[in-house]
C-alpha cells in the first residue's frame, strides 16, 4: 500500500498524473480486512481508485477484494472512504484538467510545497499533497490504532 503512494508520485513527476493502484492488492494476495479497508481510505485520494476481483481464472485460491466482501467495521468504514472520494472528485478533475492543459502534477511529496521543513524528508510516503491543497496522511500500519499521529508542517 505504502509503495503506490511513491509510484503514484513519480508517475506525477514523468507527467503521468493519471495514475492509480489496484486497492486491496491483485492476484495472489490474501486479504487482510482492516487493510483493505485503510487502502481504500487512502484511495479516496488517488486520480484513479480500482478494485479487481481476485480471482479471475476461477481458481478460487485468492481472497475477493472488491469493498463489499469486507466484514463488520471495515466495510463501513470502506463505504464512509467511497462516499468521501465522492465529495473530493470536483478537486481531482480541476487539478487534472489543469495538468492536461498547463502541466504540472496533482499527487506531489509535501516537501514540494514545505521545502525547509526538513521531518517530511524522512519519510516521503508518509504524506503527500493533493492538488497543491489537501494534505493527506494515511494510516499505513495494521492494528486498528486508537490513536494515529500526524506531522503537519507549518503553515
Amino acid at each position: 500500500m505504502k509503495h503506490t503512494i511513491a509510484g503514484i508520485q513519480s508517475m506525477n513527476m514523468f507527467g503521468i498524473p493519471h495514475v492509480g493502484a489496484d486497492v486491496c492488492g491483485y492476484k495472489g494476495s490474501k486479504r487482510d480486512d482492516e487493510m483493505c479497508a485503510r487502502w481504500i481510505q487512502l484511495s479516496t485520494f488517488y486520480p484513479l481508485a480500482r478494485s479487481n476481483q481476485n480471482d479471475k481464472d476461477g481458481d478460487k485460491t485468492d481472497d475477493p477484494q472488491e469493498p463489499y466482501q469486507l466484514q463488520g467495521k471495515y466495510k463501513g468504514w470502506a463505504i464512509s472512504a467511497i462516499q468521501d472520494r465522492y465529495q473530493y472528485l470536483r478537486h481531482m478533475y480541476t487539478c487534472l484538467y489543469e495538468v492536461s492543459q498547463w502541466g504540472g502534477s496533482c499527487i506531489d511529496p509535501a516537501f514540494y510545497y514545505y521545502p525547509t521543513d526538513d521531518n517530511l524528508y524522512q519519510d516521503p510516503s508518509a504524506s503527500f499533497m493533493v492538488g497543491g491543497a489537501l494534505l493527506v496522511t494515511p494510516v499505513l500500519v495494521g492494528g486498528d490504532p486508537q490513536t494515529f499521529t500526524a506531522y503537519l508542517p507549518k503553515g
